[in-house]
């Protein structure tokens, strides 16, 4: 029960990533700031550019970074208080199709993304990352130069936790072990 809940979080903030930017089929760039990033429990502050290619193709790259001390929960805040964040994707996009007015867009995509976790509390150094790749349908509408982007996609990821300190891994703590993936 609990992973569908968050299962539908998941989707929830993936369909409300609103962007600022303007019409993408007459620009040379789209500025993007993704807010759901921010109230991520892997928070962070996410700028991204979307470059028109060629046609209907796009790239896109997305930079973020975050400190746990930004966190919206107080719970995370005091539980990982030297946690730092980095993430990055990188999408090329295919607009498949434009409706009668041209900012509106439907395309599929496909993606990579890594998000490093470092987290040092008790002595213990810990780094989680995170790879992954994923192929995505979405629409993009443009409303008064906010871009909504709803997609959705399947894809797989891998997820590495190392610990460097000098402490056995059967000894680490329990909220360490559970350090989320």
């Amino acid at each position: 029960m609990k992973n569908i809940f968050k299962i539908i979080i998941i989707a929830i903030i993936g369909f409300s990533n609103t962007t600022y930017s303007q019409d993408s089929s007459r620009v040379v760039g789209i500025v993007k700031l993704m807010p759901t990033t921010l109230i991520d429990a892997d928070n962070s502050l996410t700028l991204g550019l979307e470059i028109p290619i060629k046609n209907r193709w796009a790239f896109q790259q997305e930079f973020g970074w975050g400190n746990n001390q930004m966190n919206v929960s107080e719970n995370e805040r005091r539980m990982y208080a030297n946690k730092n964040i980095w993430r990055y994707r990188t999408q090329v996009r295919r607009y498949v199709h434009t409706f009668a007015r041209p900012n509106r867009k439907l395309y599929i995509a496909a993606e990579y993304f890594r998000k490093d976790a470092f987290v040092n509390k008790e002595s213990i150094n810990t780094h989680r990352a995170i790879n992954g790749l994923n192929a995505k349908i979405g629409y993009q509408s443009v409303v008064d130069n906010f871009v909504f982007d709803a997609f959705f996609g399947l894809g797989v990821r891998h997820v590495a936790v190392t610990n460097d300190s000098e402490v056995q891994v059967f000894l680490i703590p329990t909220e360490l072990q559970q350090f989320r993936g």
